[in-house]
């Protein structure tokens, strides 16, 4: 019967150890996760940002090149903005 007991304390502790390393591993999981968020939601704000400064210079640009340009860098920084709030 000792034996037995012995086998199942054994057992038993192993798989409390187990459980803590999993709970461990899963906290850092979510640790990262939310650095991550927290990151992408900080450079969606910054692009969002950037986009309004682009907006604001196109209404003051005269019609010509630059405007016509600077139309182009709003469309590519729109979409950018659009990429991150389908990742966030």
């Amino acid at each position: 019967m000792e034996k037995k007991l012995g086998k199942d304390s054994v057992q038993m502790v192993e798989a409390t150890q187990a459980q803590r390393s999993e709970e461990h591993d899963l906290k850092l999981s979510l640790e990262k996760i939310s650095k991550n968020v927290n990151a992408s939601s900080k450079s969606l704000a910054d692009h969002q940002t950037h986009v309004n400064q682009l907006s604001d210079m196109i209404e003051d640009q005269p019609d010509g090149p630059a405007k016509n340009e600077l139309v182009k860098v709003l469309k590519n920084a729109n979409e950018h903005v659009k990429d991150l709030q389908e990742h966030i």
